[in-house]
């Protein structure tokens, strides 16, 4: 699912709802309407990588064309005492079988509660704090540094994957309660509550409570900032995750994981500088701390927004204790030319190091993408 910041929410209980009339008239005035959208997007991409024998980039082909997209079903209302009522489905449009069946996944999704008090959401979403980071400005996402869509190095072994982030993602779209504060004054609380570090696969079966390694009871928190100052956009945020460990894993090694990170944007005339920074645990008792940081800067004029955003990770190996790191840069651009139609390009440069100088998990090398998305 493509980021966006969180709007206006609350954090509301089951007696508030009921306290502004839920129970006592649960009638809309209208039927739940359903609209469609989603968005479907492709990237052509050279890359130029290390691809000796042994190396991550062995045997790979340099050009490739890749697509991804989402198909997105939302169901919603106000009832006649004002509370919002909205149910969303999303379904994966890309490839996500194996050998080139062509299947179709079921992404998030949840109910929501909204209305003068804000919100409550249940179902499989992101973490609060998820939810309300803001990353480093990057103008061509779909291949930034953070999170990227496209233009993903290949890694081997390496400790630091293909994914780096500044985002809190331990437990994904796993099944929460989430609950959102008010914005008041520019701020806003995010909290959230997932038994299960994993999705439930059964409707009504539970997840077992003893995986070695695994995590339960994940609480996150959240809490940004937004507001303008003469002509100045201001952006903060902050967030925390903590889960308990469900049983120790062969190695005794694991632990309960903690998370933390924090972002900033800065926008005036046309640019908006930002940074943003993960810290984790990795769930270990040891061998397992990382840091994520990003920072960046894009200008806007009209249609086209370029800019550049730079990545640092660095991950300590489980096994040698040493620090795995990896360095990315990427220049882009995207100009829209409709709406909800982007074309968009750039070129990704990035080094990934192993603390043993094992070849088979370090990579050099660059990735030039051009692509289209188109947003209904």
């Amino acid at each position: 699912m493509k980021k966006q910041l969180i709007g206006t929410t609350a954090l509301v209980g089951v007696g508030a709802l009921a306290a502004t009339g839920v129970a006592q008239d649960a009638n809309a005035a209208d039927p739940l309407a359903l609209s469609v959208g989603g968005y479907l997007q492709f990237s052509l991409e050279y890359r130029d990588e290390d691809d000796n024998t042994g190396e991550p980039g062995a045997n790979r082909q340099d050009f490739n064309i890749y697509d991804d997209g989402e198909i997105q079903f939302t169901a919603s209302t106000t009832l006649d005492n004002g509370i919002g009522i909205k149910a969303r489905i999303e379904y994966e449009a890309d490839n996500q079988g194996a050998g080139g069946t062509n299947t179709t996944t079921q992404d998030e999704r949840w109910i929501e509660f909204s209305g003068g008090f804000g919100a409550l959401k249940v179902g499989a979403d992101d973490n609060a704090s998820n939810a309300m980071h803001y990353q480093a400005p990057v103008a061509a996402y779909m291949m930034g540094v953070n999170t990227p869509t496209f233009a993903v190095a290949l890694t081997g072994g390496n400790t630091i994957t293909s994914y780096p982030t500044t985002y809190v993602n331990t437990n994904g779209d796993a099944e929460k309660i989430i609950w959102f504060s008010p914005r008041v004054a520019g701020f806003q609380l995010g909290l959230s509550y997932a038994p299960d570090n994993n999705t439930n696969q059964n409707n009504s079966i539970p997840n077992a409570d003893n995986g070695a390694g695994a995590q339960e009871d994940v609480v996150s928190i959240g809490l940004n900032f937004v507001e303008s100052f003469d002509g100045v956009d201001i952006a903060v945020s902050g967030g925390y995750l903590q889960g308990n460990l469900e049983a120790q894993n062969a190695t005794a090694t694991a632990d309960d994981i903690e998370q933390w990170s924090g972002g900033l944007n800065v926008g005036f005339a046309g640019f908006t500088v930002g940074a943003s920074l993960r810290l984790s645990n990795g769930g270990l008792r040891s061998n397992g701390d990382s840091t994520t940081w990003d920072a960046g800067v894009t200008y806007a004029t009209g249609p086209l927004t370029v800019g550049f955003t730079y990545l640092n990770g660095k991950a300590e190996d489980p096994n040698s204790g040493g620090d795995d790191e990896t360095d990315q840069g990427v220049i882009s651009a995207v100009y829209n030319i409709g709406p909800g139609v982007d074309l968009w390009g750039g070129a990704k440069f990035y080094e990934y190091d192993d603390d043993t100088s094992n070849s088979a998990n370090e990579n050099d090398g660059y990735i030039i993408a051009v692509g289209t998305s188109v947003s209904f």
